[in-house]
Formats: structure tokens, C-alpha cells, sequence
């Protein structure tokens, strides 16, 4: 069954600072890029969605229920990649999944989930390796695995491909794209090249405001081309 997230009217304010500004947004099945300069707003509309924050004002709605009111439904349906994940440096690799598995409930399916992410993220050779003597590039592979473990239907991702190399990123790119056809991936990054080939829809903050467009719009400027155009007087 296909879901729905509905972001109406969502305002955010930290004292008197205006974060978001009338926000409103319709997310189904697919990649959606979120693109705007530090101090947009992107971190503070990801938290919102994650349940992380509450709104000033609006409602945000997933399957036409207001998130606050179905909570335990709603995190169990949401996969959240922080660009700063906290992990346990004394854990190893599969120490640290199996206790998120058992926090998910995920029972007899986590082992066979876990391997599976492990290998997707090329990580099944150091499964048993200690977290803190992990590379950044790795930490960011098990931070996605992390989120994507229960087959969660909301992903968001921040910065997913930060500290990875060319090779990585493209792996990734791939992985998301392959998992992304009955989920709703939001993907905050500053490196456009990672979506252009995969995104459906670019929802670009400004000021606090979001503006959604199709990717296939103005199909003749690279995504690029179209970043500076849309941010060039702030950038």
C-alpha cells in the first residue's frame, strides 16, 4: 500500500527567529532532494518529519493521521541517517546493529536483515571490528545501514555521502536508488551530482521556505546549473 506523508502549513520559530515559514509539501513513493544553503532551514524541516521537533504551527500528517497522535506507528514506519550519528565506540559492527534490531523488534528476520545491509554497504568484513576503529566512510555506511534496518518506510537521509570517495558514493547512490520504489527517501546533501540521475522531485529551502518542483523541469540545465541559479544571490 502506498503511504503519504502531508506537511501543511508547518511553521517553525526558535524565539523570534522564523526557521520555516509556511511549509507545505505532499511526499509519496521515491527520492526527493533537499537543497538549500547552511541556514535554510533543512535540518529543522528533516527533525520535524523525524518527530525530533515539534512545529510552531501546521500539522504534519503521514497516511492522514497527525504524526503526534500515532507515535509508536509513525517511528516504527521512519528510518532517520543524522549527518553526526551517535554510535558506541566499544560496540562492534554487528554488536551495535543486533541491539538496534532488538530496540526495533525486528526478532528472527534482524539476522538475516543485517547481513543482507552489511553486504549491500560493503561492511561484511568488518563486521566484527570495534566502531571507534572505524574509518569516517565506514561510520557512514553503518550510520545508513542504521537507518535502513526494519525496512523502514520514511528515510531520511542527511549528508549520506559525506566522508565517502567516488566509488562509495556511486555504491550508495545505487543502494538507495534500488530500495527507494516503496519508500519515501528524503536526501539533504550539498553535492548535487548524487541525486541527479535518481531524484524524482527537489524540494529547495530558502530563507525557511520550500519550493517543490519536478526534476525533469528546465531539463536542459544540469542540477548543478540549476543550484546556483536558485541560490546564487545567498551563496
Amino acid at each position: 500500500m502506498k503511504h503519504i506523508l502531508e506537511l501543511k502549513g508547518i511553521n517553525k520559530k526558535y524565539g523570534k527567529i522564523q526557521a520555516l515559514t509556511n511549509v507545505n509539501l505532499t511526499l509519496h513513493h521515491g527520492i526527493y532532494a533537499l537543497l538549500g544553503p547552511n541556514g535554510s532551514g533543512k535540518s529543522t524541516l528533516m527533525n520535524l518529519i523525524a518527530g525530533l521537533l515539534k512545529p510552531s504551527g501546521g500539522t504534519i500528517l503521514y497516511n492522514g493521521k497527525e504524526i503526534d497522535k500515532c507515535a509508536a506507528l509513525y517511528r516504527g514506519k521512519l528510518g532517520y541517517m543524522p549527518q553526526y550519528p551517535a554510535m558506541y565506540p566499544s560496540f562492534s559492527v554487528l554488536e551495535f546493529l543486533f541491539y538496534l534490531a532488538e530496540l526495533k523488534n525486528l526478532g528472527a528476520d534482524a539476522q538475516r536483515q543485517i547481513v543482507w545491509l552489511l553486504e549491500k554497504v560493503d561492511l561484511s568484513d568488518v563486521a566484527n571490528r570495534k566502531i571507534g576503529a572505524l574509518s569516517g566512510g565506514m561510520k557512514q555506511r553503518l550510520s545508513l545501514c542504521s537507518a535502513v534496518l526494519g525496512d523502514p518506510e520514511i528515510l531520511i537521509l542527511d549528508e549520506p555521502t559525506a566522508g565517502l570517495d567516488p566509488a562509495q558514493r556511486v555504491a550508495l547512490r545505487s543502494f538507495i536508488s534500488e530500495i527507494s520504489t516503496e519508500k519515501t527517501v528524503l536526501w539533504a546533501t550539498h553535492i548535487v551530482s548524487d541525486v541527479e540521475s535518481i531524484v524524482s522531485e527537489i524540494i529547495w529551502m530558502k530563507k525557511g521556505v520550500a519550493t517543490n518542483s519536478p526534476h525533469n523541469i528546465d531539463a536542459a540545465l544540469s542540477l548543478e546549473e540549476k543550484y546556483l541559479a536558485y541560490f546564487g544571490d545567498i551563496l
